[in-house]
């Protein structure tokens, strides 16, 4: 069985993190090294209530959004994402779609198939909701 990978979009400090992670459950929270390179020290300072910390991690315990990877990657080799926004030039067209994955065992079919031209990943449903609006 293959590994899944994830990334998360901390809610509170609207932040997207993609780095190694560890999920836990019973209760489902995520542990993330080397933390400081996303979370500034004033944003620290303010006690985020969804932060609990260890030795060199913290630990997010709520206020956060898991996205599995798709095992896809865009033309500009892009790992694609749950939540990702993506172009698909489908029979000449460009198409916005955002990534769901409902089943880790069942990819979207818009991200593959042998009429797409190319897949590039313009933005997410968290930093530019704005895009599946145009």
């Amino acid at each position: 069985m293959k590994d899944l990978k994830f990334r998360i979009w901390d809610k509170q400090a609207k932040l997207l993190i993609v780095n190694e992670i560890w999920i836990y459950t019973d209760p489902l929270h995520v542990a993330i090294p080397n933390y400081k390179k996303y979370y500034s020290e004033e944003y620290l300072d303010s006690e985020p209530s969804n932060i609990e910390y260890g030795d060199d991690w913290i630990y997010l315990m709520d206020d956060f959004v898991l996205m599995l990877y798709s095992e896809i990657k865009d033309k500009n080799g892009k790992e694609i994402y749950e939540g990702d926004i993506v172009i698909c030039d489908r029979f000449n067209t460009h198409e916005k779609y955002q990534v769901v994955i409902e089943d880790v065992r069942f990819i979207p079919d818009i991200l593959f198939g042998s009429e797409l031209n190319y897949r590039e990943i313009i933005g997410n449903i968290f930093e530019n909701p704005e895009l599946l609006q145009e």
